[in-house]
């Protein structure tokens, strides 16, 4: 992969065009700005970023595991969002779809789960658990508008989503493993669902399967010196889902389960004790924020992305400049060593990052195109 970004690097060197050769072409000419200086317009979006720690993405969302968990195996995420939106001068509204995951885990409970996909055990060991995992689907609509001029803006959007289905389950304990392939252990199960579940309740009218929600997102550009421009974005930066009567089940896992009464007599508790029953939910989702900072050069702008997400924090180095009706960023991710290449005209965009060649390898997975007419 280092050789694709030495390679992309140095034709960039070599072939680049002028940054007078268009408006489109122009670095300091930023997406924002052309949606908000030329006439309406509309504007079809995707946008897709997954990441792991654990396993290749592929394999994590497949539940596919082919190889032993990573280093550190406790973090993972993928959202997803499709988007159709109408902008004229400071307004915009749209329709939106999105579908988010998140995983959050330990290393000790990726290596038990390999381990049991496998049926490969190395050795009779305990294996501590925690995990949780949430999932969220909503359709809606959303409304925003843009304050500032050339030099200094603020955009809010305001969302309001119709919830499709909402999951979220925590698991802890322990687990033992041993060479016959055996698994004992005791968990603490904590789940609220819409549709699927660990326990694969089927929902016989007996909880609501949709809900509604709010979203609140907010960006910031600034442009202190000609040749510098600075943006802030918080995605979510208030969120609030509610769903009343939503599946929950609440309970114990074990394994031990054998109870013998005064009289000797022997019988089997169930694998769960608990309840099922059903609960008002109100889910928050993580913020994501994002920060870029670009310096303008003669024939090159100097890229800085930073992106905080959850738990999770990735930095991006880069350089961009025009390069025919468009203009050409490529980036990398010093930390978790994946490469961004983005191409954006007046017209449409598109960004593509991965940390392998082979998708099905990749722990990382970024995509974005837009389509503006």
């Amino acid at each position: 992969m280092s050789r694709l970004v030495i390679f992309i690097l140095c034709s960039l060197v070599f072939f680049v065009g002028s940054p007078n050769d268009a408006k489109a072409a122009n670095p300091k000419m930023t997406q924002q700005q052309w949606l908000m200086f030329e006439e309406p317009r509309f504007e079809l979006a995707l946008t897709s970023h997954s990441f792991s720690n654990i396993v290749p993405v592929s394999q994590l969302f497949k539940d596919e595991w082919k190889e032993q968990p990573q280093s550190r195996a406790d973090q993972a995420f993928s959202q997803n969002s499709m988007s159709l939106a109408y902008q004229a001068k400071h307004y915009h509204i749209g329709v939106a779809k999105r579908l988010d995951y998140f995983l959050s885990t330990t290393k000790q409970t990726s290596d038990a789960y390999y381990f049991i996909e496998q049926q490969q055990a190395p050795h009779r060991e305990r294996f501590p658990v925690s995990l949780q995992m949430e999932q969220l689907q909503a359709t809606g609509v959303f409304g925003g508008y843009t304050f500032g001029d050339d030099q200094f803006r603020v955009t809010v959007d305001v969302g309001l989503w119709s919830l499709d289905a909402l999951r979220r389950s925590r698991l802890s304990g322990e687990v033992e493993l041993n060479l016959n392939d055996e698994i004992n252990g005791q968990l603490q199960l904590d789940e609220v669902y819409s549709h699927n579940n660990l326990l694969k309740r089927p929902n016989n009218d007996d909880w609501q399967e949709r809900g509604k929600g709010v979203t609140t997102d907010i960006s910031f550009f600034w442009s202190p010196l000609s040749p510098i421009d600075l943006t802030l974005s918080i995605n979510d930066l208030y969120s609030k889902y509610k769903v009343n009567q939503l599946g929950f089940s609440q309970g114990r896992v074990s394994t031990d389960n054998v109870y013998v009464n005064d009289q000797g007599y022997q019988s089997f508790l169930p694998l769960y004790r608990g309840v099922e029953l059903e609960k008002n939910v109100s889910y928050q989702l993580p913020k994501t924020v994002l920060f870029a900072a670009a310096y303008q050069g003669e024939r090159f702008s100097y890229l800085l992305n930073a992106k905080v997400q959850g738990d999770l924090n990735f930095y991006e180095f880069g350089l961009s400049t025009a390069l025919g009706i468009g203009n050409l960023s490529v980036l990398y991710d010093v930390k978790y060593q994946a490469p961004t290449i983005m191409y954006q005209t007046a017209r449409w965009d598109l960004l593509l990052k991965a940390n392998r060649l082979n998708i099905e390898q990749t722990m990382q997975l970024a995509i974005q195109l837009a389509f503006r007419w």
